[in-house]
């Protein structure tokens, strides 16, 4: 989990079998409605901030990425094993939200400074 090392996401393992009743993981709840075996797919229901959201056909290894109020980036559920009314996976959800994001104080990126480095750049006459 390298993304998780360098503080930009966190991640939510889960292990769900099939269920009435939806498996809390990280920021959202999970439920399993139906596993295929043969085809590799997995048709979820998923709760997210009282919502819930069907997602049919999620393929092994396929994201199913969705945004979640006061998110900049999308999170994420991936399933990495898919057997008889149970699937193993996880959701990687964005580390900060919008707000966190805009009470830090902003810090000097590259795209800044070459913006800089360009304004200070006169012009020269064309040689003849």
């Amino acid at each position: 989990m390298l993304l998780q090392k360098k503080g930009e996401r966190n991640y939510y393992e889960f292990d769900i079998a099939k269920s009435k009743e939806f498996s809390h993981e990280g920021p959202m709840g999970v439920r399993l409605r139906k596993a295929n075996t043969k085809h590799q797919y997995a048709d979820l229901d998923l709760l997210v901030e009282d919502q819930t959201v069907s997602q049919k056909h999620v393929n092994l290894y396929q994201p199913a990425m969705f945004y979640m109020p006061d998110s900049p980036l999308p999170a994420e559920l991936v399933i990495n094993s898919i057997t008889k009314d149970r699937i193993h996976g996880y959701v990687s959800s964005p580390k900060y939200r919008r707000s966190e994001l805009a009470s830090k104080p902003a810090t000097t990126t590259v795209q800044q400074t070459a913006d800089s480095q360009q304004a200070q750049r006169q012009t020269l006459p064309q040689p003849k």
